[in-house]
């Protein structure tokens, strides 16, 4: 059956690729989670180091709102 699915995608011009195992892909998926939080938290610090240093500067006068 996996040979005539490839004939298949032969025959259509498809790509084929190969499909990591299950235990590497949750591997990967743990990696890329990892980078989003920690890039998550940089991106939290940055706001406040932001909104303190309008603070600094103009007081608390206006509010500032970041999304």
């Amino acid at each position: 059956m996996f040979s005539k699915l490839l004939k298949i995608c032969d025959a259509f011009g498809a790509s084929r690729f190969n499909v990591p195992k299950r235990n590497a892909m949750q591997i990967e998926i743990n990696k890329l989670q990892n980078e989003i939080n920690e890039k998550m938290n940089y991106l939290k610090q940055a706001k406040n180091s932001i909104k303190d240093f309008i603070r600094d500067k103009v007081g608390n006068v206006i509010a500032v709102s970041f999304y």
